[in-house]
């Protein structure tokens, strides 16, 4: 919690609030893209909702920057501040070192693999299809961890299908679409109401992993 109050209060810190000629200051506006509807891409949302920066004087927009689209919104201007992936951020400030990175927001990975009611083992998943996002995201990163401490080889024991967006995700698991697939909260408290199987919490491994973090431009 001290890091996710940290980190809004970084927003806060580096957005410059102008004056006008009478000493009143006026309202800077800003747009925050977030990549996806997960809690760790939720906070300027969330800041933005409970009037955080409204008492700072700033004027925020929050827009929705699915996938690939968050850093290039961010490079043409469409945004001021970004919150995405590290995997989506880092090649993308490689090649253009005006992006650059201000925080992270989670240390460890933090997705789960969860399985059909009917799925309770690496054996039952085997040779069954796990509904991911997009080919080399971090979903498919993460689901490649999990799938490896089950003892499954990702590229022969089981199918990836690519779904295009983390809604999708939960709904092709849902109907039955999917076999598995890798969920972070919110849709972790729908699967668990579901009767979904948690197959792997990658929490509980505490590997080290850059997921969500909050980027901007240099100037």
């Amino acid at each position: 919690m001290k890091r996710q109050i940290g980190w809004l209060f970084l927003i806060l810190l580096i957005i410059p609030i102008p004056t006008s000629a009478q000493g009143k200051p006026e309202k800077e506006r800003v747009r925050i893209g977030y990549a996806a509807r997960a809690v760790t891409h939720s906070l300027p949302f969330l800041a933005n909702e409970a009037g955080l920066f409204r008492e700072e004087g700033l004027q925020v927009e929050v827009v929705r920057t699915a996938g690939a689209v968050s850093p290039m919104a961010l490079i043409s201007g469409d945004t001021d501040f970004a919150t995405m992936s590290a995997f989506l951020m880092i090649p993308v400030a490689a090649q253009n070192r005006e992006v650059v990175m201000l925080s992270g927001v989670t240390r460890y990975a933090s997705m789960s693999l969860v399985s059909r009611p009917e799925i309770r083992s690496a054996k039952e998943l085997s040779g069954a299809i796990v509904g991911l996002q997009r080919p080399g995201d971090a979903y498919e990163k993460n689901a490649r961890s999990a799938l490896s401490h089950l003892g499954l080889n990702p590229d022969k024991d089981v199918r990836f299908l690519y779904l295009g967006s983390n809604e999708v995700m939960w709904t092709a698991l849902e109907t039955r679409r999917t076999a598995a697939t890798m969920l972070t909260p919110p849709a972790t408290l729908f699967a668990r109401k579901a009767g979904m199987n948690f197959l792997v919490n990658l929490a509980d491994l505490k590997i080290e992993y850059q997921g969500s973090t909050l980027a901007t431009r240099r100037s």
